[in-house]
């Protein structure tokens, strides 16, 4: 038995430890401290576990790890190996250590800031859903009926629209449907074809013959400019009718897109869309309560004068007006 094992032993036996403490501090059998002791290394399991058993020993003895390694080595036969050789690799190997803890550390430092961002992004869109909703940019959502007639009105081609006939041929043609011949009776004699044939009479000579008879009939000429057609329509009374003292007219002309819902003395009188250049006008009694979804693209007129709304204009407004101006927003 060599000096290696004498050495162990000695050093164990001069602090008076025994065998299982060290077995049960180092987690190494005492089957194997005992084959180190005897130098009996074919018990053990060979190369780098046999380092790491006589490491253990050492270190838990309070002898020089190096030391112990290099008179392993030399009981085994092997090459020594000098110390600083073995300080050096030892070096290395706690270099390796650190850097795989501080890799540890890295990752979870990374997750940390990971989860703070993802916590931030998400309560920054929150809060940004919330201030929309506060500010109304969600109040369209609460009415699915316009906005499927939006939908509706996009997918169906812009109707035509027939441009106003003139004053002269409104009334040529008034006059010249009450100058109509009346058809005879069958009572009437036959009259033979050729005196039934009337001359054809063009447009222009129409209306230059109506033009005389609307003159000396004051109550035509009257009436006949009621029978063009305007770019909007009166809503609000059953029937038309004219003015009366008192009454509200409001005018709503848009100059882009914009819906709006319109109730007449507190009866429902219009839901539609107006599209750029269009103009509504509603007329009611009493008063008038008037919702538009773009208001800052609208003209308001309020019995021929101009009507501001306060406030912000670029989300839909709910006002009622009078007579005397808007009485509530």
């Amino acid at each position: 038995m060599g000096s290696f094992g004498e050495k162990l032993r000695r050093e164990r036996e001069m602090r008076g430890i025994s065998l299982d403490e060290i077995a049960t501090a180092t987690k190494i059998g005492t089957r194997s401290l005992k084959a180190l002791e005897d130098e009996k290394f074919s018990i053990l399991p060979g190369g780098i576990f046999n380092k790491g058993f006589v490491r253990s020993y050492a270190r838990y003895l309070g002898m020089n790890e190096d030391e112990a390694v290099a008179d392993y080595q030399a009981a085994m036969k092997e090459q020594p190996v000098s110390v600083k050789t073995i300080a050096a690799q030892s070096a290395m190997a706690r270099a390796n250590r650190l850097a795989a803890q501080q890799r540890r550390e890295s990752s979870r430092t990374g997750g940390i800031l990971r989860a703070l961002l993802l916590l931030v992004l998400s309560g920054t869109i929150a809060f940004g859903g919330y201030t929309s909703y506060r500010r109304g940019y969600f109040k369209a959502l609460k009415l699915p009926s316009l906005h499927r007639q939006m939908k509706k009105e996009a997918v169906q081609a812009p109707a035509t629209v027939t441009p106003a006939p003139s004053t002269d041929a409104v009334v040529g043609t008034a006059v010249t449907s009450t100058a109509a011949p009346v058809t005879p009776s069958p009572a009437a004699p036959t009259v033979p074809v050729a005196a039934q044939a009337a001359p054809v009479t063009t447009q222009a000579e129409t209306q230059v013959a109506a033009q005389p008879a609307a003159e000396n009939h004051p109550a035509h000429a009257g009436t006949a400019p009621e029978l063009i057609a305007e770019d909007h329509t009166t809503i609000g009374v059953p029937k038309p009718r004219a003015v009366a003292a008192g009454d509200v007219v409001l005018s709503i002309k848009a100059s882009e897109r914009c819906w709006l819902s319109v109730a007449a003395d507190g009866k429902r009188a219009l839901h539609r869309t107006l599209r750029a250049n269009q103009q509504q006008t509603v007329t009611a009694r009493d008063h008038i309560r008037v919702t538009l979804g773009n208001p800052g693209s609208t003209e308001l007129l309020l019995n021929g004068h101009p009507l501001a709304l306060n406030g912000d204009l670029s989300h839909p407004r709910i006002f009622t007006v009078d007579a005397t101006g808007v009485v509530s927003e």
